[in-house]
């Protein structure tokens, strides 16, 4: 099936210091933590991007995935991790 759209929302915990978010998808998609958007590939086609956030607070947040098929192929993945080779900036 093509020409569908989706929207994932979840909170998460997430301890302080800096996160990498991480995409791939087929076609676009955008990722937003709380309401700022972190990854913005809202284009066709294939799309594998990393973006990093610096001081991310403790606490609950919530992370929002919207994603449009337009043809042939459908996947999408979403992730983030924290930051671990550099210090962390706090809030």
């Amino acid at each position: 099936m093509d020409g569908w759209s989706a929207r994932w929302v979840g909170q998460f915990n997430f301890d302080s210091g800096t996160y990498f978010f991480r995409e791939r998808a087929d076609d676009g998609v955008r990722v937003y933590l709380n309401q700022t958007l972190v990854i913005d590939a809202w284009r066709d086609g294939y799309s594998d991007n990393t973006n990093r956030f610096i001081g991310v607070g403790r606490g609950r947040h919530t992370v929002t995935v919207e994603y449009y098929d337009r043809s042939g192929q459908a996947f999408v993945q979403a992730w983030w991790f924290r930051d671990t080779t550099s210090p962390g900036v706090a809030p």
